[in-house]
């Protein structure tokens, strides 16, 4: 009998994308499932502040997806998106890398360096486009999914 995979969807993970407590409740979760014998999945973003020497990943997808651009009206555009995959522990990490993404030096807020760079994105404060931020990582998660279980 296969035991059939968990996915987790999320911004934090322990070691590798830290804000909150969500991070360990996550990690912990998907490091359960691999002892218990499933095949969990972690899909998380590829922050800006994500090294690859610290988390080497193979791309294994790549996709476009439309998001809503409220600067425009709400027209849509189409955001490139890859992704990359590594193991950690008995999971795999699916790292959804996008200029978005890429941007990022924090799971949730500015930084110094945004502050210094640009005045209006005060350290400590949420990112602007924080909504899109979580629509753009659910997207390409449901995108991703039939791409690894074809019906």
């Amino acid at each position: 009998m296969t035991v059939p995979s968990v996915w987790h969807v999320t911004r934090e993970y322990a070691g590798i994308a830290e804000a909150g407590g969500v991070k360990d409740v996550v990690r912990g979760l998907a490091e359960a499932h691999a002892r218990a014998g499933s095949e969990p999945v972690v899909v998380l973003p590829l922050y800006g502040f994500i090294r690859p020497e610290t988390l080497p990943s193979e791309p294994v997808l790549g996709f476009s997806v439309s998001l809503p651009d409220h600067d425009r009206g709400s027209e849509f555009f189409e955001e490139p998106v890859r992704v990359r995959q590594a193991r950690l522990r008995g999971v795999r990490l699916l790292l959804v890398d996008s200029p978005r993404f890429a941007a990022l030096r924090d799971v949730y807020t500015y930084t110094a360096e945004d502050e210094r760079e640009n005045h209006w994105k005060k350290k400590g404060t949420g990112h602007w486009d924080s909504h899109q931020v979580n629509l753009l990582l659910q997207r390409a998660a449901t995108m991703a999914i039939p791409r690894f279980f074809p019906p």
